[in-house]
């Protein structure tokens, strides 16, 4: 399932500014996992295709991560939360979509869609500790 976060380019803070608050959709994941507290889920994270391959993987760890810190500071146990980045592997928008795009604001809105945060269900046992 997909959690819009959404990044800078090049950068792993979540966007809040007037037109964008990625904690929005990060708060939803949080109230799932309150009402679920059995469940264990993965973060992953991923990048356009701009910049290389090493650059893009680190670059999506560190969004992955970000997010993770955001549910643990928020009270989630961080042994329910694994985190991982798939850098430029798997976008939503490849770059012959996005270079048949007229504007560059087009262009930029497609890269924007392949910055994101989903998340996987991984388990249904978790078993929460005292």
């Amino acid at each position: 399932m997909c959690i819009r976060d959404r990044y800078d380019l090049g950068k792993w803070a979540l966007q809040i500014n007037d037109e964008v608050n990625s904690a929005d959709s990060l708060n939803y994941l949080l109230e799932l996992l309150n009402k679920n507290p059995n469940l264990v889920v993965e973060l992953q994270a991923h990048t356009d295709t701009r910049g290389g391959d090493e650059a893009n993987r680190i670059l999506s760890d560190k969004r992955a991560k970000t997010c993770k810190d955001y549910l643990i500071a928020n009270g989630i146990a961080a042994d329910r939360l694994e985190s991982k980045g798939f850098g430029e592997t798997t976008t939503l928008v490849s770059d012959a979509q996005i270079a048949a795009m007229a504007t560059n604001e087009e262009k930029e809105a497609g890269h924007q869609k392949n910055r994101r945060t989903e998340f996987a269900i991984l388990r249904f046992d978790y078993v929460p500790k005292e």
